[in-house]
């Protein structure tokens, strides 16, 4: 089970705290999050559309005061490889009307959400 996170950079320390207590978050670029972290930007963005082209859910996240970015890339390549996307702070954009995209109120919420249909997909 893989799941990759979008949100902006600033929430990178809290995704490393769930990928520590066991979450299977493969997104990379939390390893990056910081200021002056990454070294190279065109091997960040490549390793990105990957992982969210292959994982088995994205979870993007979104507060209200925030505008996503980057997010929306990573958005589009998971939706593009056919994986479901699971929502919060995304309900005034258009893209919620995607048959893939799943809205939520937190992110517990969203996480719980994915891995239960991970799991009814997988038979399990």
């Amino acid at each position: 089970m893989k799941f990759y996170i979008a949100s902006k950079t600033k929430h990178g320390p809290r995704w490393r705290e769930l990928r520590d207590q066991g979450i299977p978050i493969i997104s990379t670029w939390i390893d990056e999050s910081e200021v002056g972290a990454t070294n190279d930007f065109s091997d960040l963005w490549s390793r990105c559309i990957n992982e969210a082209k292959t994982c088995d859910a994205l979870i993007v996240y979104r507060e209200p005061d925030e505008i996503l970015k980057g997010g929306w890339c990573e958005v589009g390549a998971a939706l593009a490889a056919g994986k479901p996307v699971y929502a919060v702070g995304c309900e005034e954009f258009t893209i919620r009307f995607h048959p893939l995209f799943y809205q939520f109120e937190t992110f517990e919420r969203a996480l719980e959400q994915a891995l239960i249909d991970i799991c009814i997909a997988r038979g399990l």
